[in-house]
């Protein structure tokens, strides 16, 4: 039986993929920058475009559990693997050629070495999500048969302790080192396999599940409040450390998986119907490829001196990388 497709998805993915583009093109000016009125816009931005990451991490949570494909090991390592790994070989082949002309050696040995150490380390640090992504796939058919076996009172107590990790780190950023030291629950910590991912991946399946509807002033009053929380603690930290901090922005755990859970919610409960006065069905499509191709992009922007240095050149920069990232996988795909 085919499940039924999921509208808010598409726009999910339409938000994370130009968010995690204008991301990675505003960390330059971020990360280097002057804490000024721009920078602040900047971090606001950012903000909302970390979310990206954890939305991708639910979604695939709650289409991978909630399809009797999961199940079969053989549509695992037939389909979604090769899906993930063929383009994160290709990608990386190409990432190595760039490599090779931008430090001036063709050697194969330098082109070797590359790309086996891609096999153990991603190549550019944007790879790293179809490395976790990965690992979760081949959790993914014991994941399935564990989470379908349980009972209403054994997923309240998974949802639960998922909770509870996420809240436990929330306060661990807000509190000052030297007393979050002392408040640091190692079971906590040790439960947050892959890095956090995989709690994201599963907090994604329930909240796809939720039947209930929450009002939509309370969560756009949380995403304000938690929001502001991000940005003020962005800036007062980063102020006081002498330069950007990211604590708050962290998008395995904390304050901005809670920002994600809003904005899942929100676009569930009030994005219905698939008809759309604009067709950003090919765009959505593309998605994945302008994850996994558009840093590489930045670097060579910034390498033939187009750097982003301001919000007006970031939103530009961004603009452009997504038009040629459509129109090259556009064509590849055709």
């Amino acid at each position: 039986m085919e499940r039924e497709h999921v509208a808010y998805f598409d726009y999910l993915r339409f938000f994370g993929a130009v968010g995690v583009v204008f991301l990675h093109v505003a960390s330059q000016p971020v990360g280097d920058g002057v804490i000024n009125k721009e920078w602040v816009l900047l971090t606001v931005i950012t903000t909302f475009s970390y979310t990206a990451v954890p939305l991708f991490f639910m979604m695939s949570g709650y289409l991978l559990l909630t399809s009797e494909k999961t199940k079969n090991v053989s549509v695992l390592l037939k389909h979604r693997l090769p899906h993930l790994l063929a383009p994160l070989l290709f990608w990386t082949v190409v990432v190595t050629i760039w490599l090779m002309w931008k430090n001036n050696d063709a050697s194969a040995r330098y082109f070797i070495n590359c790309v086996l150490s891609g096999i153990s380390t991603p190549i550019m640090q944007h790879f790293w999500y179809i490395y976790t992504l990965s690992a979760i796939y081949i959790l993914s058919p014991f994941l399935y048969r564990g989470i379908t076996n349980l009972s209403e009172t054994e997923h309240r107590y998974i949802f639960c302790v998922i909770l509870i990790i996420f809240f436990q780190t929330m306060v661990m950023i807000v509190l000052p080192e030297s007393i979050a030291s002392v408040f640091t629950f190692k079971i906590l910590v040790d439960l947050r396999f892959l890095g956090g991912h995989l709690l994201t991946f599963l907090l994604g399946y329930y909240l796809g599940k939720i039947r209930r509807r929450f009002s939509n002033i309370v969560l756009s009053a949380l995403v304000v409040v938690d929001a502001g929380i991000i940005i003020l603690g962005t800036y007062f930290a980063s102020t006081a450390g002498g330069g950007y901090t990211g604590k708050f922005q962290d998008q395995s755990a904390g304050f901005s998986v809670f920002l994600a859970v809003c904005l899942f919610l929100l676009f569930k409960q009030n994005i219905r119907k698939t008809e759309r006065k604009v067709n950003i069905t090919p765009f959505i499509n593309l998605s994945f490829g302008i994850y996994i191709m558009h840093n590489l992009l930045n670097r060579i922007l910034s390498y033939l001196g187009f750097e982003a240095v301001g919000l007006f050149s970031v939103i530009g920069k961004t603009l452009l990388i997504l038009f040629i990232c459509y129109l090259v996988l556009k064509t590849l795909s055709t």
